[in-house]
């Protein structure tokens, strides 16, 4: 599925993609960023351009991130960081493992499901502001825009993201699709978490 404006690649993309893939953590007494110590479901992997990943997912990725959750806890080298919101977690967004329940990405995925509603049926609903911060850079996606002629202004450069709602719910579609199935054939295999990995 690689002919939509915010793609979604199956498989290892080694350039600028977060990778996100059901794992196991074979020792929780031992480093949990350690790759000897964590086995990868390869076959279910996707790659997410990382300023896709930034102005569409990123929010709740920091909301459902644990930090106190033991397999982010055992991360070495792994310290708590300031994100531009005033959000300060141990998300690492560079080359780190950053493990999510299967249950809390069932939880990210049932608001994913309601911003979808929101984003259909009521976009400039107050509930979106928090995820539509960063929602222009579709318009820099989007080689029809002349990026020179946008506004300065980022409020107003936001309001011009309603005309791209289908492609921000398709991505959300698919996203929750392949959530799912990792959930679901992960969970099948013993595997406990879903990692987002950044490049």
């Amino acid at each position: 599925m690689n002919d939509q404006l915010i793609e979604i690649k199956e498989g290892h993309d080694s350039s600028s993609y977060f990778w996100i893939m059901p794992v196991k953590v074979k020792d929780l007494t031992k480093d949990t960023n350690n790759l000897d110590n964590v086995e990868e479901y390869r076959k279910l992997e996707i790659s997410i351009e990382e300023e896709n990943v930034r102005a569409f997912l990123f929010p709740l990725l920091l909301k459902y991130f644990d930090d106190n959750l033991l397999a982010n806890k055992k991360r070495e080298g792994v310290d708590i960081v300031s994100y531009t919101n005033g959000v300060q977690s141990t998300f690492e967004w560079y080359l780190t493992y950053n493990y999510y329940t299967m249950q809390s990405v069932r939880d990210l995925i049932n608001e994913i499901k309601e911003i979808i509603e929101l984003l259909e049926n009521d976009f400039n609903h107050a509930k979106l502001d928090y995820m539509k911060e960063d929602y222009d850079w579709i318009l820099y996606l989007d080689d029809k825009i002349d990026i020179n002629k946008l506004p300065d202004n980022k409020k107003e450069r936001i309001k011009l993201t309603k005309t791209y709602k289908r492609d921000i719910i398709s991505f959300y579609n698919r996203f929750i699709k392949y959530m799912e199935n990792m959930i679901k054939e992960g969970s099948k295999k013993g595997y406990c978490f879903i990692s987002f990995m950044g490049p």
